[in-house]
Formats: C-alpha cells, structure tokens, sequence
C-alpha cells in the first residue's frame, strides 16, 4: 500500500511506525523511502499530525489507537474491526475500509483534502470526548502507532 500511497501524492510524505517490539518485517520497512520505524517512545503527542492509520484485522476489547488518534484531532483510517464496539460514524468521524485499494485511497483522501480531513477530526474529536468517563483513558507509552505524515 505505501508506494501506490507515496506515488500519489504532490508533496513528500512519510509513513512513520511507533513501538516497541516490531516484527523483523517491520523493521525492515526502513530500507524504503520515506518509512521510519521508531520503536518505543515515551510521548506519541509530536507524531499524531497528519493521517493515523489503524488497520485492525483481529481484535478484541477497547480500540485505544482509536480515542488516542481522535483525541489528538487526527483524521481516522481503520478497519470494520477496528471500528468494531467503537461509537464512531463512518464517513463522519473516521473512514473505514477493508481492503487494501480502499485503504489506500481513505488515506490518500485525508492526506490531499486537509478540508474534509480537519472536518472528520474535530468530529472524531468530540465524539471521542463524550464518550470518555471522568477518569480519563490514555494508552501508555508502549501502544504503537502507524501514521502519515508530510514531510
């Protein structure tokens, strides 16, 4: 999916990887252009910017990559899974596609109309603040994060 999203695009992009523990496949996502792949951090705030990409394929219990990324006003890409138990509308708050052509193209939406994009992230936004009881839910350091960014 990276190249056809990094070749569709007018302006350098990134796909930045967050967390410990990545597979050897991952980590070798670096030897491409444009992907880095930080491992652990201790504050994800200076990398939720541009598109979050949360592509559950299996899954169970609170998708905490969801509020994380809705919290910090980031435009949502996810999966039905993903989506799975969360109260968010699809379309209106974040976009939700299962196949990796329609991902891609969610992503490259968000990524070139900042309108729409901004739009569905304050959206999310709210939503994921009504939705939060008083004790708040943050994910700690160690939760990974899969995020575009442009340079």
């Amino acid at each position: 999916m990276w190249p056809k999203i990094n070749g569709s695009v007018e302006f350098p992009v990134r796909f930045v990887v967050i967390g410990p523990g990545a597979s050897p496949e991952v980590r070798n996502l670096t030897n491409r252009s444009n992907v880095i792949v930080r491992g652990g951090v201790e504050d994800l705030s200076p990398y939720y910017r541009e598109v979050a990409v949360v592509p559950i394929r299996a899954s169970g219990g609170t998708r905490i990559k969801l509020l994380e990324a809705a919290i910090y006003a980031v435009p949502i890409v996810t999966t039905s899974c993903g989506a799975a138990g969360m109260a968010f509308r699809a379309g209106t708050e974040v976009l939700i596609a299962n196949q990796e052509a329609a991902f891609a193209k969610s992503c490259l939406l968000l990524l070139t109309n900042r309108q729409s994009a901004l739009r569905m992230a304050a959206q999310a936004r709210l939503r994921a603040s009504e939705g939060l009881q008083s004790e708040s839910v943050w994910p700690t350091p160690t939760f990974c994060a899969f995020l575009f960014e442009r340079c």
